[in-house]
């Protein structure tokens, strides 16, 4: 483990071989639980990961593409998908070159931007392990055939925002857990953003405002136009619709914004869970930017491991017997396996 008399002190190179070998280890196993659209990027790491740690003797060690793509292949069994016939032969385009190259490459690249947004939840994965340095990504470009690029991990200093002390201050009490944070990249424009960090400044803090009294002058409208059917002005159907909607633009919109500026944290409306999302636990979080000076607006997912039973728990309101908190319930056993959730310390106490 990287502790910080090592951090002080340097490392020789044998040391750094064993602690990159450690890191990737736990980098692949982090991303096992990652379940993107674009399931390429990490299979491409998990592979990464494997490789480097089974590697020895390399202070830092590098991969071509041919080692990532049968790698990937036999972590996801879709040699096709990497270029990769059935012979186990690497298919060639029509300049004679393998395709295998372009998709290492292609794959790469995502993999950077995803973990551009999963880089919180990871450092906050080795802050949790009293890390000090964590995995990071490169590549030497190559210069032609007989210069292929070469893709590795290596280890890089963890950023100092990501709650550095919260181990020691607050260390995970018998029975609890530690929930890490997890993206919620969303393919619409205003969910990505706010996935991202929706910083509430100059017009973007024009813009949440309009939402929340958009949503109201519009469910007052819905209102009046209900009243006016009431009162015989239109036909029922008409009206039926007009209190629909009303309600619609109430609950998902007016309400559970202004209740984010009260609360400053509430469940993601509806529009923003995301419809082909089976987990219905991305949660809205107000919170202050202090490199920007500025507060932002930030959807977030929050997981943890079950210690109980392994599974994963993840949050949700707590209903009726809960009642105005948030809690997190395990997948496998929600109504037993139930936690406390401070989003500050991440930690979760056993409520049952």
């Amino acid at each position: 483990m990287a502790g910080r008399e090592k951090e002080e002190t340097g490392q020789n190179p044998t040391e750094t071989r064993h602690e990159l070998a450690a890191a990737a280890k736990i980098l692949g196993g982090i991303a096992e639980n990652w379940d993107e659209r674009n399931q390429k990027p990490v299979t491409l790491l998990r592979a990464l990961c494997h490789l480097t740690a089974e590697t020895s003797g390399a202070q830092s060690p590098s991969f071509s593409f041919e080692d990532l793509a049968r790698a990937a292949a036999d972590i996801d069994g879709k040699a096709g998908v990497w270029g990769i016939d059935r012979n186990g032969n690497f298919d060639l385009d029509s300049k004679g070159d393998p395709r295998a190259s372009r998709k290492v490459r292609i794959a790469f690249e995502d993999l950077l931007t995803m973990l551009q947004r999963k880089r919180e939840g990871i450092e906050q994965a080795f802050r949790d392990l009293d890390w000090f340095h964590g995995p990071g990504l490169d590549k030497s470009r190559g210069g032609g055939r007989g210069n292929a690029t070469q893709y590795c991990l290596i280890l890089q200093t963890l950023s100092s925002q990501t709650d550095p002390h919260s181990t020691r201050s607050h260390p995970v009490p018998e029975g609890g857990l530690r929930y890490h944070t997890e993206d919620s990249q969303q393919r619409r424009w205003l969910t990505r953003a706010m996935s991202e960090g929706f910083l509430l400044s100059g017009w973007r803090a024009g813009f949440f405002v309009l939402l929340i009294f958009g949503s109201l002058l519009l469910a007052l409208l819905f209102g009046f136009v209900a009243l006016a059917g009431i009162l015989g002005w239109f036909p029922l159907s008409t009206t039926l619709a007009a209190v629909f909607l009303a309600a619609v633009v109430l609950a998902g919109g007016a309400m559970p914004l202004k209740r984010l500026v009260d609360d400053r944290m509430i469940p993601a409306p509806w529009w923003l869970q995301g419809i082909f999302d089976p987990y219905d636990d991305k949660i809205l979080v107000l919170r202050r930017n202090e490199a920007q000076q500025a507060n932002e607006v930030v959807l977030m997912r929050y997981l943890a491991d079950c210690p109980i039973c392994g599974s994963k728990v993840r949050i949700h309101p707590g209903r009726r017997e809960f009642r105005g908190r948030f809690v997190g319930r395990c997948g496998r056993v929600p109504l037993e396996h139930v936690f406390t959730f401070d989003p500050y310390t991440r930690i979760g106490r056993p409520l049952r």
